[in-house]
């Protein structure tokens, strides 16, 4: 198969479409689109054709520290989700609910159906739709919770420079060579007499 770089708007387009005759037709690429793939993308071929180099590839990715800090971060965040949410329906909402005269906000529901149900867990059991508003006014704490705590966790690692300020305005980057010598030119213009 001839392949004609123009009739394609993108190296990826290219790319796609000698992966999708090698893998998915069954046809082996021909020589000049994998010279062109090679001419345009040096590793293209190999990534593509060898399974090894895409592994290859794959491992360096997993092991650089972006992919392994997000999976941290995913841990992390799963446990600390279980606590926030222990937090709220073990600690914090059976004093509210005391409060508020013996309240149970697990089992604040409103029947959608026919019927009449104690608890939510029967409403469910008898396969009747339920607006279970205690349960969302639950998860809401814990996403305020959640959110709170990653504000404050933010602060505190801009208070000690460890992260770019986000909370502030933007601060410009400093100024390239370039930039200084085109200030110097425009600021010698005013001083002739210019604007």
């Amino acid at each position: 198969m001839a392949v004609r770089f123009s009739a394609y708007a993108s190296v990826a387009q290219l790319v796609e479409q000698v992966t999708l005759n090698h893998l998915v037709l069954g046809s082996s690429p021909s020589r000049g689109s994998l010279a062109l793939v090679r001419k345009l993308h040096p590793e293209g071929d190999d990534i593509m054709m060898n399974p090894v180099s895409f592994w290859q590839n794959f491992k360096k990715f997993a092991i650089r520290g972006n992919a392994m800090d997000l999976a941290v971060g995913v841990v992390v965040g799963g446990a600390f989700g279980k606590i926030v949410t222990s937090l709220v329906d073990d600690v914090l909402l059976p004093p509210l609910g005391l409060l508020l005269g013996r309240v149970d906000f697990r089992n604040l529901f409103l029947v959608l159906g026919s019927g009449s149900y104690n608890t939510l867990a029967d409403a469910k059991k008898a396969g009747v739709p339920v607006l279970a508003y205690g349960a969302f006014f639950s998860s809401i704490m814990d996403f305020g919770i959640i959110a709170f705590s990653i504000f404050m966790i933010l602060r505190w690692l801009e208070k000690f420079r460890l992260l770019p300020s986000s909370m502030g305005g933007l601060e410009d980057p400093p100024a390239t060579r370039s930039e200084r010598l085109l200030e110097e030119i425009r600021n010698e213009l005013r001083g002739r007499g210019g604007r």
